[in-house]
Order: structure tokens, then C-alpha cells, then sequence
């Protein structure tokens, strides 16, 4: 009896549970009967390139039964992008004009009568942008067999088989001038997206262009656009195999001199403003100037750049500073170390050498015979303590008489001597080119006097020598003269031999 009161309780919960599970069934059962699905039957896709969308859209319950089947029955709100749109109309709608190259979102919102409401959006993208290719490498200029290329898409280009390139002949990319694809090198570096090829040169010249671009209209993107080549879809490649030459040459003035009977060609200079260094490259160099500073040396002296109008890298130029007043320069550069754009080093190149002289030269006159004499004839050395150039009939100056002629290397001229006249010779000397007020006087004068009783009133002839020099060395190997034939205005001759002596350079560094 005990048992039975105890058990009886507990099944009769167990079936009131049972109940009211069944009730909440029922209940639930009947919820879903009357939910509202809104769906949309038509719509753009997510990716378009038309700016005109159409909507189509149609209302359900989860029997399958249409609570819209009665147009009044149920009332429609529509949203573009936010803005709700006047009037909606019921089953479909078309959308004009949208904005291209933008995200768009359109909501349908749908009330029945008896006060079911659900919405529905739809999001996607206009894109009238056609895809493209750019195509990249590290150089356009090469000197190498080979080159790598890389083939870099704006967009998954996939439509219409998208990017190939199965053989030379068949391939997306194509070559204008004396090089191939090679096809087997074809890499994905990121798919759809990036590939890597290899373009092999000809090896048969020495340079040549190369052009390489994208086909046409090969592929298509996910809205549909074609693709559209553009500047970066077109690289140009030079390859260059031929030697990188430079030339150093500098401002310093040249001159033609005759050494051991050989015309020289010799660089002297006593202006600062004349050490300049050009380097003229023939071809583009990637070097830059500091670069290029490290690797050019001087045995005197430090460079400083200048800085002048680009010339493309081909053109630099530097000034030398810090020198002493008395230099035999050499210009050197490391020509291995600097590459030209195509990645050939520069050929070797000599140095040059040249002179800067700031100092003045020294001049004496110099006679065998005594300071007054009875003879008509004597010699004048006018002996220069360094090469000069220049020197020649145009530098000589006589008052009192005149030259007439130049008989291999000696000139004759005319003077007037009376008994108690006095021939004065006097020489000034100057750099070749320096601007007038750079003479200098010469340390020594000379004045020669003859006395004879047979010429009426005095008559001085004054000899005065103008030399421009171009200063070369102070090594003194071998001399040569002038010799002046001076003749009097009377019936006897007064000989002067003027000779003007020139001093060769001991070493040759200055000349080539």
C-alpha cells in the first residue's frame, strides 16, 4: 500500500509534462504556418558592369502558400543604398543610372494585412573598370643572355581561360625583336594574379631593342570586363654587350711642342680655376657621384664635385683643390668599378697627366760682349729659366729700327746707331692666355753702348721681347735659340744676335 501511494504522484506529473509538451508543440506549429519568406527571384550579380540592375521578388509562406497572391493584401517598401524610393512597386523594380565603381545595397521591406512583416537585401558591386597587366623587370638595360620578367594582373583576369602562355607561339605575352618567350619557365607566383617568365636574347649582335607587351582581349574579369592593355602593359628592353668606354680629359690648356723633332701635345695650366676633371661615359652609368669620388684619385690634391645640369648620369665633373704651387698631376680612375647601366664595367681608361706651375718664371739677358765696345756685331742670350711658348717675331719690340724678315729661326731687322748711341734691351713676359696686367718684369736688364765718331746726334735702339709662356717643367736637357740680325739705319751695320733659349722638358709625363 505504502508503494502505490508513494508511485501514483509521480506518474500523474509524468503526463501533465507530457501534455503541456504537446500543447508548446502545437503552438510553435502554428507560428511557423503563418512566418513570411521574402525572396528575390531576380537580381544583379555580385560583381556587374552594368549600371542598370533589375529585381524581380516574390513573397511565400513555409507551406508554399503566397499571402501577396492579393495585392492588397500586402503593403512594399524599397531602399537603395538608404534611401527609400517612391513608389515601390510590387513584384519587380529597375534601378537606372547607378553610380559605376561603387558598392550598392537594395532592401525590400514586406507587411501582410494581418501584420506579418520580413525584408530581404541584395548587395553588389558595379565595376567598369576593364582589368590590365603591368609588366615589371629589375633592368631595361641588360647585357645578359636572359631575363626574368614578371607579368603582374590589376585584378583576377579568369574569364575566357584567363592567362596562358602554353608555347612560344601560344602564349598571352608576345616579343618584337631578336628574343623569345621561353614558355617552360612559366611561374604562378600568386594565382590570377602574378606570374614570372624568362626572355631569352639572341646571342648573333651586340645590342638591340626588344619590346614585349600583353595580347589583346584574352581574358575577361569577374564582372565581365575585357581585358584592356595600357603603358605599363608595353616594357622595352635593350640588351648591350658592346664595351663602356670613358674619356677624362680637363679644362687645362694644351699646347704643340717639339721634343727630339716629334710634335707633342702638352697640358700646362697656372689658373686654380682651370683644374677641372670631366668623365664623359658613353653610356649611362648607375653609379652615383660619391660613388664615383671614391674611385678617382690624384697624386696631388683632393676632388670636389661640381655640380652641373644632369646628363643622364653619362657626364660628371670635379675640381681639383689643395695643391701645391708647383705639380706634375696623374689623374687616375678605377674604371672596373664603376658599371654602366647594362651591368658592363668600364673599360680601362689611362691616366692623365698634366702641369700646374703657379710660379713666374725668371728671365736674364745675357752678352759675350763687354758693356761698351767698338764692334758692330755681338750676341744677346735672353735665356728664360722655364719653357715658354709663344715667342716669335710678334713678341719683339725694337725702337729705333725694324724687322724685316725671319730666315730659319732668326730674324733681321734695321736699327739707327750713332757714335755715342745706346741699345737697351728689355723683356717682359707673360702666361699664355692670362688677361692683360700679368707681366712681370725680368730680373736682369741688359744695356749695350758703342761709340764711334763718324754718326751725327744720338740715336737710342731699345730691343724689348713680349713672350706669352705656357709653363711645362724645371728640367733643363737641351736648348735652341733665336737669333735677331739687327741692321743701322747708316751705311754700316750694328749685328745684335738675339737668342732666345728654350728649355725641353726632362721627363716626358707631360707629353703624349
Amino acid at each position: 500500500m505504502d508503494v502505490k501511494q508513494r508511485t501514483f504522484p509521480a506518474m500523474g506529473s509524468l503526463k501533465l509534462l507530457q501534455l503541456c509538451l504537446c500543447l508548446m508543440a502545437a503552438h510553435l506549429l502554428q507560428s511557423a504556418e503563418s512566418m513570411l519568406l521574402v525572396r528575390f527571384d531576380r537580381a544583379p550579380p555580385p560583381r556587374t558592369r552594368f549600371s542598370t540592375a533589375v529585381f524581380r521578388y516574390s513573397t511565400l509562406r513555409p507551406d508554399g502558400s503566397n499571402p501577396c497572391e492579393k495585392h492588397q493584401e500586402c503593403s512594399f517598401s524599397c531602399e537603395l543604398n538608404g534611401q527609400i524610393l517612391k513608389p515601390c512597386p510590387i513584384g519587380s523594380v529597375k534601378l537606372e543610372n547607378l553610380t559605376t565603381n561603387t558598392n550598392h545595397y537594395f532592401l525590400l521591406n514586406v507587411k501582410t494585412r494581418s501584420g506579418d512583416t520580413n525584408s530581404s537585401v541584395h548587395r553588389w558591386f558595379i565595376d567598369k573598370i576593364p582589368p590590365t597587366a603591368v609588366i615589371t623587370s629589375n633592368r631595361n638595360y641588360t647585357n645578359a643572355e636572359q631575363m626574368a620578367i614578371d607579368i603582374t594582373f590589376s585584378e583576377p583576369c579568369t574569364g575566357k581561360g584567363g592567362f596562358k602562355c602554353i608555347n612560344t607561339s601560344s602564349c598571352d605575352v608576345m616579343v618584337i625583336g631578336p628574343a623569345q618567350i621561353d614558355a617552360s619557365t612559366l611561374r604562378a607566383v600568386k594565382p590570377s594574379i602574378k606570374y614570372s617568365l624568362i626572355v631569352a636574347f639572341s646571342t648573333e649582335s651586340a645590342y638591340e631593342r626588344v619590346t614585349i607587351k600583353m595580347a589583346d582581349d584574352f581574358c575577361t574579369d569577374e564582372a565581365g570586363n575585357r581585358f584592356t592593355k595600357t603603358n605599363g602593359s608595353v616594357l622595352v628592353v635593350h640588351y648591350d654587350r658592346r664595351p663602356v668606354l670613358v674619356d677624362i680629359w680637363t679644362s687645362v690648356p694644351s699646347y704643340e711642342l717639339e721634343i727630339d723633332k716629334v710634335m707633342r701635345t702638352v697640358y700646362a695650366a697656372n689658373k686654380l680655376e682651370d683644374l677641372e676633371i670631366f668623365l664623359d661615359f658613353s653610356d649611362c652609368v648607375v653609379n652615383s657621384t660619391e660613388e664615383i669620388l671614391s674611385v678617382l684619385s690624384a697624386n696631388a690634391g683632393t676632388f670636389v664635385p661640381v655640380h652641373t645640369q644632369n646628363h643622364r648620369n653619362r657626364r660628371f665633373t670635379f675640381k681639383l683643390k689643395n695643391i701645391s704651387r708647383l705639380s706634375i698631376i696623374t689623374v687616375k680612375l678605377q674604371a672596373e668599378s664603376v658599371i654602366a647601366r647594362s651591368g658592363t664595367p668600364i673599360s680601362y681608361v689611362s691616366p692623365v697627366t698634366f702641369l700646374y706651375d703657379a710660379t713666374k718664371p725668371e728671365v736674364k739677358l745675357i752678352s759675350n760682349s763687354p758693356r761698351e765696345t767698338m764692334e758692330s756685331n755681338f750676341d744677346v742670350i735672353v735665356k728664360f729659366t722655364k719653357p715658354v711658348f709663344g715667342f716669335d717675331s710678334s713678341t719683339l719690340e725694337i725702337s729705333g729700327g725694324t724687322i724685316t724678315r725671319q730666315i730659319q729661326g732668326a730674324f733681321k731687322g734695321s736699327v739707327l746707331i750713332n757714335n755715342h748711341g745706346k741699345i737697351s734691351q728689355g723683356l717682359s713676359i707673360c702666361s699664355w692666355k692670362q688677361s692683360k696686367g700679368c707681366c712681370w718684369k725680368s730680373k736682369s736688364g741688359f744695356q749695350h753702348s758703342r761709340s764711334e765718331t763718324i754718326f751725327s746726334p744720338c740715336n737710342i735702339c731699345c730691343i724689348k721681347l713680349l713672350c706669352d709662356s705656357g709653363v711645362l717643367g724645371n728640367i733643363t736637357s737641351s736648348c735652341s735659340y733665336f737669333t735677331f740680325f739687327c741692321k743701322s739705319w747708316s751705311n754700316r751695320e750694328w749685328l745684335g744676335i738675339y737668342k732666345c733659349l728654350f728649355c725641353r722638358i726632362g721627363s716626358q709625363q707631360a707629353c703624349h
